[in-house]
């Protein structure tokens, strides 16, 4: 059961990634081709282009904590006995937990400010850019937490094989 939640938050969050990638690809093309060929432009298309970025890059590293493939330094992890690297597993994924959870709170406590405040191209509220970090920081709890859990009941994590 949870397997299959995991593979749906998998599936939605790169076909999400996907599909901002494409619609930023076909605003810049377009923004390019009409700048060169016909002397005119988008006006909204570098801001979409700018904010597609950001969202690709949050969507991203959420995927990327589900991966492990964030960079690490785990020279001297790698050196203890798998019962101590599985505690500072815990302790470093617990930790990482905490600070997801502090910046996500006060980013959604900041985002009825930014809803009120538009952005200059698209006259879209901010706070839809900024929503981002939260949702990208929920998905990062959710592998860390999954990623505890495995640790818990002492089950090696497939990033942590060797």
């Amino acid at each position: 059961m949870l397997k299959n939640i995991f593979t749906g938050i998998e599936y939605i969050v790169s076909r999400m990634t996907f599909f901002i990638f494409i619609a930023m690809v076909v605003a810049v093309f377009s923004q390019v081709v009409l700048r060169f060929l016909f002397d005119s432009s988008i006006s909204w298309a570098e801001e979409f282009a700018r904010f597609a970025m950001v969202w690709i890059a949050f969507l991203g590293a959420s995927l990327g904590m589900k991966d492990g493939s964030h960079t690490k330094i785990d020279f001297f992890i790698n050196r203890f006995p798998w019962g101590v690297k599985r505690l500072i597993l815990i302790f470093n994924k617990a930790l990482c937990v905490v600070f997801l959870a502090f910046i996500s709170y006060y980013v959604i406590a900041a985002l009825s400010y930014t809803m009120n405040t538009l952005s200059p191209g698209m006259r879209i509220p901010m706070g839809i850019m900024h929503m981002i970090l939260p949702v990208a920081g929920i998905l990062m709890i959710i592998y860390l937490l999954k990623d505890i859990y495995q640790l818990v009941r002492n089950e090696p994590l497939a990033s942590e094989i060797e």
